[in-house]
């Protein structure tokens, strides 16, 4: 299984409630963000997703779009609100999706589950992305091919190919 940062329930209890109470305004301010800095990047990101893909904080599901046609996908968050607004758009989209509420420090995964793991924009609210970023991506990625990549758009360090 995948291993990580072991965290209390009642701190991803009020993890989840803050990024519920944000659910509301994400996707408003998240236009903002996406225009004025991050430009064309979940394109860029996303659209490098191949086979069976996890997304760890899918959030509202603002990647949805840009995902190609054929992968299989399946998105963990914190946030039951989040997810809801995700199952909304990929519902109205006609994509198909597991999403699911989870710790993206504790997946609960069999290892090497996925072809490609992405973390778009998530990573600087995992209390640990250091810790995190260095124990969850390979094992939930599949070790062939060797060019499957774990993808990120985060100000954190560049992605790393699957091992």
């Amino acid at each position: 299984m995948c291993q990580g940062v072991i965290v209390t329930d009642d701190v991803n209890r009020r993890r989840a409630a803050y990024w519920d109470k944000q659910a509301g305004r994400y996707d408003r301010a998240m236009d903002f963000w996406d225009r004025q800095l991050f430009g064309d990047s979940r394109p860029w990101v996303c659209g490098r997703a191949a086979g069976e893909v996890l997304e760890v904080a899918v959030g509202t599901g603002r990647n949805l779009p840009f995902y190609p046609d054929g992968i299989r996908l399946t998105g963990v968050d914190w946030s039951p609100a989040m997810l809801g607004i995700a199952r909304e758009r990929a519902a109205t989209m006609g994509r198909g999706a597991d999403l699911r509420q989870g710790d993206a420090q504790a997946l609960d995964f069999p290892d090497e589950s996925f072809d490609t793991v992405l973390c778009a924009l998530g990573l600087c609210a995992i209390p640990a992305p250091a810790a995190g970023s260095r124990s969850w991506p390979p094992a939930a990625c599949r070790s062939t091919p060797p060019s499957t990549a774990t993808a990120r758009s985060s100000p954190a360090p560049r992605p790393r190919a699957c091992r």
